[in-house]
């Protein structure tokens, strides 16, 4: 896990490089389809990542929402309007909830788009096209860079999507974008050390809560998902502005409470829960590429001058990073299945492709 969370800036740096003229292709085609809505889908990291690209997307002039996988296939997909793209996230292309997003996208008339890293997959079969990742993995671990790959090509394309339509500022975008992999390698460098200490005040409670808002919220997401799969702790991911409303009556002092609030439009909300975090006692920890916070903040910084809408791809590194210090303090295995015939049935559930009947 450690060992590929190193390789993110190469695999951005080559995600960028290698799809860059299909996504050219690819948004040119939309643009002449007269397509201006999307919906991104999938479950678990890849649910995230649409999340986490919705602002990139409305940046270039594209109506984006991300609903989950499961909640596309049953509930929304009848009533999506006319001329929606539906782009199905899965890197093994084999999550039995999104082949059945791209099944009923498709049935219902939507132009479906596979982002995987499987051509052949039973995913891009239901699929009218096909963005196909290509991510080298060290082993059996939580998805770290599958996640930042398949974030930097959603991110892309919005950007060639909206120079696709001239929207003003787009290719300034993208090339803010081409230089992540820089601000990547700055990031984990900054990170290691204070990422530990930050596992190190966690250990040993009984949950650890994850918080942010706008692209920030799947960041959150990612975070307590980690945890789970990592070291097998309970993450409880929520909005910024939620957490005073709920989160808030369970928290007390010495809880962890991970913010992340990158510079934008929301940090200054973001410094104000930080206050009364601080003020009840709560250990906290925020994730921002701003230098100048308070006193009695942990701190993991992220390289400064990336977009607001790229923040998601430098905040998931110091995220995995924690997961991953937890996860080696404490000895465990990632997922850490009770045998292989719970790991077969796991996996058998998640693969099952079952077509209901959407309301």
């Amino acid at each position: 896990m450690r060992r590929e969370i190193e390789t993110t800036p190469d695999v951005i740096a080559s995600q960028l490089s290698l799809l860059g003229p299909r996504l050219d292709e690819l948004a040119a085609s939309l643009v002449a389809d007269g397509i201006d809505r999307v919906v991104l889908t999938g479950c678990g990291d890849s649910w995230f990542a649409g999340a986490a690209a919705t602002l990139a997307f409305g940046r270039a002039g594209i109506d984006a929402s991300a609903p989950h996988a499961m909640e596309l296939a049953r509930y929304r997909v009848r009533y999506l309007p006319a001329k929606t793209a539906v782009i199905c996230i899965s890197y093994s292309g084999d999550v039995g909830r999104t082949i059945e997003a791209a099944s009923q996208a498709s049935r219902f008339g939507h132009r479906v788009i596979a982002l995987t890293g499987r051509g052949d997959g039973r995913m891009a079969q239901q699929a009218a096209d096909t963005v196909l990742l290509d991510v080298p993995t060290l082993g059996f671990s939580p998805g770290t860079s599958t996640y930042v790959a398949m974030l930097t090509v959603l991110l892309d394309l919005a950007a060639a999507w909206g120079s696709a339509r001239s929207i003003p500022g787009a290719e300034e975008t993208r090339a803010s974008l081409h230089r992540i992999p820089e601000a990547a390698t700055a990031t984990i460098a900054g990170c290691l050390e204070p990422a530990r200490a930050a596992a190190g005040a966690m250990a040993g409670h009984r949950f650890v809560q994850f918080v942010g808002t706008g692209p920030n919220e799947a960041s959150a997401r990612f975070g307590a998902a980690k945890l789970f799969e990592g070291p097998q702790l309970l993450g409880v991911a929520t909005d910024l502005e939620e957490w005073a409303h709920e989160q808030y009556f369970v928290t007390g002092r010495g809880s962890p409470v991970v913010i992340v609030a990158p510079a934008g439009v929301s940090f200054d909300r973001a410094l104000e829960i930080c206050d009364e975090l601080r003020f009840i006692g709560a250990d906290t920890t925020l994730i921002t590429d701003v230098d100048d916070v308070p006193g009695g903040l942990r701190r993991l910084g992220l390289a400064a001058g990336s977009l607001e809408e790229h923040g998601p791809i430098l905040a998931a590194l110091p995220l995995s990073l924690v997961a991953f210090h937890l996860a080696e303090s404490s000895g465990k295995r990632s997922y850490n299945f009770a045998s292989p015939e719970a790991e077969r049935e796991h996996y058998d559930t998640i693969h099952r492709v079952t077509i209901g009947e959407p309301a």
